[in-house]
């Protein structure tokens, strides 16, 4: 029995060797990892978005990247500034200054690409819709009405703007039509993916039929700059969209990386996070998935601790300090409110398992309690013999 308990003291203490429990780092133990890079998954949203940022930067919280790069990662490719500046020539029935700064903007967005295209270019397009019934074309401003539709379903316009003839517009625009043409591509390379409207993909070189009227054709291809461009489909007519792909810049890669994460399922987000990190430079991610009128919902990575945490959502009414203290809290593992950074599930199983799901461990585990058990049968069992017989 004594030698029984002294097996037991000395499994027990292997095990506690093995058990001891990975910390969270706190921002006194690392030096420029606790600064985050902030993405907009969401495409919209683009104010509050800007407070997280002020509220980091201003607490030297924030992982500074190159202008264009916050850009595309925060979905500013839309400026907010310039929404605005569209609103006020709209008021002043400043038409041509509206669509000018709508036209660059549109251009830049479909030559840069990013998540947000398809969401931000029905803001502009549901502009255009307002412009044109202003200018009393209601044809057009149905079409374009169709458009911020067809390029985000849940697109809606300020309440206040719209007249009641704008609003039955609006209402019609949400009626597909029933008549259709073609769209044909022609893509170097052939393996190229084309995508409509932001989410029906097709192969390139696909004869692909469309209703009527303006659609958004976003071409693919892996280590290539994604393609963009609003195509006008006419009633049994035929269009055609012949390019070849150049290589992906840092800012498109960025843009695909930024998909990808948002698309990749429990287990592999941290995979796809981690080349986000990589392309930043930054261990910490901080995810907007989407937002409403008053809060923000975000999701956390700590990629050098291989954790990443469940969406939750940050007060949009709350203080710059305090939206800082809550994200530095959740980083830091201080508990409270605000859910504590979890290991992704199926992440990283080969080389990042616990401790105690390792099989080797079992395995060491089992040989050591067999080892107890038989001694222990040994030692007391009944005699069978006598020694020197």
């Amino acid at each position: 029995m004594q030698r029984l308990a002294v097996l037991a003291v000395v499994l027990t203490t292997a095990i506690s060797a093995h058990a001891s429990p990975r910390h969270l780092i706190t921002v006194a133990d690392r030096d420029s990892d606790d600064q985050i890079v902030v993405v907009n998954a969401a495409g919209t949203n683009a104010g509050q978005v800007a407070r997280i940022h002020r509220a980091l930067d201003q607490r030297g919280m924030l992982f500074h990247l190159s202008e264009p790069l916050e850009a595309t990662l925060e979905g500013r490719n839309t400026l907010l500034s310039d929404l605005d500046l569209i609103k006020n020539a709209y008021a002043s029935a400043d038409y041509d200054t509206a669509l000018k700064i709508i036209d660059e903007d549109e251009k830049r967005l479909l030559t840069h690409g990013g998540s947000d295209v398809p969401t931000s270019l029905s803001l502009f397009e549901g502009w255009r819709g307002l412009i044109a019934a202003a200018q009393n074309k209601d044809d057009d401003s149905l079409r374009y009405f169709r458009a911020a539709i067809r390029f985000n379903p849940a697109w809606a316009i300020d309440k206040k703007l719209p007249s009641p003839r704008v609003r039955s517009i609006i209402l019609n625009a949400r009626r597909e039509v029933s008549e259709t043409g073609t769209l044909r591509t022609d893509i170097e390379p052939e393996h190229a993916t084309v995508t409509i409207d932001g989410n029906e993909q097709k192969s390139a070189g696909e004869k692909i039929r469309l209703p009527v009227g303006f659609h958004l054709v976003q071409i693919t291809a892996e280590g290539k700059k994604t393609y963009a461009e609003i195509v006008d489909i006419a009633d049994g007519k035929s269009d055609k969209i012949e390019t070849s792909l150049v290589p992906e810049g840092q800012l498109d890669k960025a843009a695909k990386l930024v998909d990808e994460v948002v698309a990749a399922p429990p287990g592999a987000r941290l995979e796809h996070a981690r080349a986000l990190s990589k392309l930043t430079g930054s261990n910490r991610i901080l995810l907007v998935e989407g937002a409403g009128e008053d809060h923000v919902n975000v999701r956390l990575y700590d990629i050098s601790l291989k954790k990443v945490s469940k969406t939750f959502s940050l007060d949009g009414n709350s203080s710059s300090a305090a939206i800082a203290s809550e994200i530095k809290s959740a980083f830091d593992d201080h508990g409270g409110e605000t859910p504590l950074i979890d290991h992704d599930p199926g992440d990283g199983q080969h080389d990042e398992q616990r401790w105690y799901n390792r099989w080797y461990v079992w395995v060491g585990a089992a040989a050591i309690l067999g080892g107890i058990y038989l001694t222990y049968h040994y030692e007391t069992r009944d005699p069978t013999s006598l020694k020197g017989f």
